[in-house]
């Protein structure tokens, strides 16, 4: 059997996914593994299937020789990321979310709906005809419909949240009759957990503090990147005076760790160009490219959001000097350039300042970018 540790070191860093969630459902499974028979079954009751199953659950485990959990389990067009197995059969189908959304397929399903009706699958083929959809999640919420009276997904729906894994190994790991290295596995994981501030989902003395803090910055950062949004209005060209409905000056998005604004530039026949500024944390981790920084940086970029213009902007794009990035990203494409958010930084009352400094510096690369842009489209 591989290693926890050799498991772990498969999942690398990559453009738009952190490994988080995937070291998550590895150590769970090591430790749901290690417990002993009675303990698994204890804990699958617990916390993977619906109250009121007691006697369901009973009946079905009644002759079981071995459970466990597996993960990245292969199924039809996708990966599970845990399967709990009762005899080789599965009987609960987990999606492991931190706080990204359930996705959804092309087929327009949702992940749960999709893995809920495979399971469905497996379980009318045997003979227990017992199946769970398991979302285990910190922060994101579930669909509306996903409760037990809801067919919709094929088999019974079932929410988890980490916290109650948290209070599982909190207490194995204080359980002196189980063996060491089961309760040290989970004495590991529940620091792990705390220090991703994962033991609970309710705003804790930190949390409370950084919105207090963040209320009270909240004006004072709205009027800087309202001031570099309205000097974009002073370029001429393709930027135009005003603001359109599409256009914003100032967004927070936590999960790419970016703060940033954007407006929409008139250049015909682009119909989906923008010019885009702010601060990307890590941004190694949201934007590929060997030659993306991975220290906090501020950025300026030129994107679009259509095949066609992305085909474009990739195309001119190789003329730029080495300080502009071609990125693809998931509905959209970008020439960004950064620099080290530590020097913008030095003096954070002139941000603003610094970063219409750099814009206005940039135009003649950006003026002529869009030119092409034009001519090309």
């Amino acid at each position: 059997m591989a290693s926890l540790f050799g498991r772990l070191f498969r999942y690398r860093e990559r453009s738009g996914r952190a490994p988080l969630e995937d070291y998550l459902s590895e150590c769970l499974a090591e430790f749901f593994n290690r417990l002993p028979h009675e303990g698994k079954l204890a804990l699958v009751l617990r916390v993977l299937l619906p109250k009121g199953y007691e006697a369901q659950w009973a009946a079905q485990v009644m002759n079981l020789t071995n459970i466990r959990i597996e993960t990245q389990y292969p199924i039809p067009n996708g990966r599970l990321d845990l399967i709990v197995l009762a005899d080789g059969h599965p009987i609960v189908a987990i999606e492991n979310k931190i706080s990204a959304p359930v996705a959804q397929r092309p087929d327009g399903r949702d992940q749960l709906s999709a893995y809920g009706h495979w399971l469905k699958q497996k379980v009318d083929q045997g003979s227990s005809g017992f199946g769970v959809i398991c979302l285990l999640t910190h922060t994101t919420n579930p669909p509306a419909d996903f409760t037990e009276e809801n067919s919709y997904y094929g088999v019974v729906p079932k929410l988890t949240r980490w916290s109650a894994i948290a209070d599982e190994l909190r207490n194995t790991s204080n359980c002196g009759t189980l063996p060491l290295d089961v309760r040290t596995i989970a004495r590991e994981f529940f620091t792990f957990l705390t220090e991703q501030d994962m033991t609970s989902e309710f705003a804790g003395t930190e949390d409370f503090a950084a919105a207090i803090v963040y209320v009270r910055a909240g004006t004072r950062m709205s009027f800087t990147f309202e001031q570099i949004f309205e000097h974009l209005s002073t370029l001429g060209g393709s930027f135009t005076k005003g603001r359109i409905t599409h256009d914003s000056f100032l967004e927070f998005q936590s999960e790419q760790n970016r703060i940033l604004g954007w407006k929409y530039l008139s250049a015909p026949p682009l119909k989906t160009l923008y010019f885009s500024y702010g601060i990307a944390l890590k941004p190694g981790a949201s934007f590929s490219g060997e030659l993306i920084p991975t220290e906090d940086s501020a950025f300026i970029c030129l994107g679009v959001e259509t095949k066609k213009e992305i085909s474009i902007l990739e195309s001119v794009s190789r003329d730029l000097d080495k300080s502009w990035h071609y990125v693809s990203l998931p509905d959209d494409a970008v020439v960004i350039s950064f620099r080290p958010l530590r020097s913008v930084l030095a003096r954070p009352e002139e941000f603003a300042t610094l970063m219409m400094e750099w814009i206005t510096s940039a135009a003649p690369v950006i003026g002529p970018l869009i030119a092409k842009l034009q001519g090309s489209a």
